[in-house]
């Protein structure tokens, strides 16, 4: 499948703007100013600008006998256009499918980004009660059926029930809503959500990679590095 792993550094960003722009401008004078000869002459120029990763990935994957994907779809679609005549039209094909490109990018760097947040505030200590004694233990320690207790201001280290004790839990960092949602004995708490006012005792219910975070972080993961080979 095509994976959106393109590079992401300064250098390769700021030559991606300067091939689109080019070949913009060229699209355009081609289709305002231009005809005959320098029309095509133009056109072929932005079309080599928008378009070579693209032919150079079609020619690839021929040879690898990965003949129908999309790469391939764009250069029999902008090559029919030139043969055809119409030349502007091939470059805008070939343009408009490499700005969806760059945008699909920026939407799988957005996600990226979402995961590193996650990833930042997931509490990596939990305190385990045992008897009398409250120890301060690595998160993926905890055994479900364990009771952790949470300390005003601090998150929650896995998935659970309260059992005793009730508090304000800010779930911003699942669900975006900043407004604290109260909670006492019976009651849910999902793993990076902040306790804020008082003391909570929870039975540990998921833990480690079955915790709902842990569970967002791997779906956004998937999404953004995969694509399906039909799509």
């Amino acid at each position: 499948g095509h994976s959106h792993e393109h590079g992401g550094d300064e250098e390769q960003g700021a030559l991606t703007y300067v091939r689109m722009g080019l070949s913009a401008v060229g699209l355009l004078a081609s289709i305002f100013f231009l005809e005959g000869t320098w029309q095509l002459v133009v056109c072929i120029i932005a079309y080599l600008l928008a378009g070579f990763s693209v032919l150079k990935e079609a020619v690839e994957n021929i040879t690898h006998c990965e003949i129908f994907d999309e790469n391939f779809l764009m250069t029999v679609a902008s090559i029919g256009a030139f043969c055809i005549g119409k030349y502007p039209e091939a470059v805008a094909v070939m343009l408009l499918y490499e700005i969806g490109e760059w945008l699909q990018d920026k939407a799988v760097g957005s996600s990226r980004a979402s995961i590193e947040a996650l990833v930042n505030v997931r509490p990596d200590h939990a305190n385990l009660v045992k008897g009398d004694e409250v120890t301060t233990v690595k998160a993926e320690t905890v055994s479900v059926g364990d009771i952790i207790l949470v300390r005003p201001g601090e998150r929650v280290p896995l998935d659970g029930e309260v059992i005793e004790g009730s508090s304000a839990v800010n779930e911003s960092a699942l669900t975006g809503e900043s407004i604290p949602v109260d909670k006492a004995a019976g009651d849910k708490v999902s793993a990076a959500t902040a306790n804020q006012s008082g003391f909570l005792r929870c039975e540990a219910t998921r833990v480690g990679e079955d915790t709902t975070l842990a569970q967002i972080i791997r779906m956004v993961s998937d999404a953004a590095a995969t694509k399906a080979p039909t799509a």
